[in-house]
């Protein structure tokens, strides 16, 4: 059935029975008869042929979402049943990576948790700092520094922009840049420091610098008027919960930054270094 629905999807993707036997390494009429074959079980039409030219049907058009769907659950499988292979199962396993802080606050802690449930003789080291270059890790007693070199790689995760926040109870106005100086307070974490608004910030009235989140929420939640750079996936939890707004700073925009894990090398060819990190890939929390 696995085999069936690759090549209907390569048809799918070519529009071309030619293409998508080259493509999969196989005979055109072997693709014409899986295609054949799948639209006869399940009593459907999946392409309007004619001209050398194929185009889904809407049956084709539903079948292709299922498809893939369906294609996406095997390579799920594929890649958790792979931790196993070439071992013991049972045997204990320890994994080492770094994150920003507010990845490592607000992203990782539920994932790591669903991980350890598949996985339970998996240990996860999590460290977090500021930046990349404020990475530590523990190697053979020592402490290493991740300070990007060749020693460490990183994992891409995904985009996400800063966003200016404050609590609902403060008093910024916000009527012209010059009443905004005046009235805010800005407190900068040590972590995803947004440099681009930096110099603009950092002449508000009052600027407080700390690198404990929980401290820095706390302050902008007080209902003063301090206000602070957020990341959107952490910012939208505090905003939908009614215990921040976004701030809409006439001198302040967004900036792209992206979320990424940080592995030893040491342990990057470990097959189970790899499950992880596919595992955090595909598990993120819609955002």
């Amino acid at each position: 059935m696995k085999s069936r629905l690759e090549v209907f999807v390569a048809a799918a993707q070519f529009s071309s029975l030619t293409k998508a036997a080259r493509s999969l390494a196989i005979s055109q009429p072997a693709v014409s008869k899986n295609i054949k074959e799948l639209e006869s079980e399940y009593n459907v039409t999946l392409f309007k042929r004619g001209a050398g030219k194929m185009e889904l049907t809407p049956e084709g058009e539903r079948f292709l979402v299922h498809a893939r769907k369906i294609l996406g659950c095997y390579r799920d499988l594929n890649e958790d049943l792979s931790y196993f292979s070439g071992g013991d199962i049972s045997a204990f396993r320890k994994i080492k990576v770094g994150a920003t802080a507010f990845l490592a606050a607000y992203v990782l802690p539920d994932l790591i948790e669903k991980y350890h449930s598949l996985f339970v003789n998996t240990e996860i080291e999590l460290s977090s700092g500021s930046e990349d270059t404020d990475l530590f890790f523990t190697e053979n007693g020592e402490t290493v520094h991740a300070s990007g070199e060749s020693d460490f790689i990183d994992f891409p995760l995904f985009k996400y922009d800063l966003i200016l926040v404050a609590g609902r109870k403060n008093g910024i106005d916000m009527s012209s840049d010059g009443s905004f100086m005046k009235t805010a307070r800005y407190v900068e974490l040590d972590v995803e420091c947004c440099s681009a608004a930096n110099s603009f910030f950092k002449s508000l009235r009052t600027f407080v610098k700390t690198d404990n989140i929980d401290c820095a929420r706390a302050m902008v939640a007080s209902g003063e008027n301090y206000c602070m750079t957020f990341p959107s996936f952490a910012a939208e939890k505090h905003i939908t919960e009614g215990k921040l707004v976004p701030v809409n700073a006439m001198n302040y925009m967004p900036v792209g930054k992206e979320a990424k894990l940080i592995v030893p090398l040491s342990n990057l060819r470990k097959r189970h270094i790899e499950n992880f990190t596919s595992f955090v890939r595909r598990s993120l929390p819609g955002i």
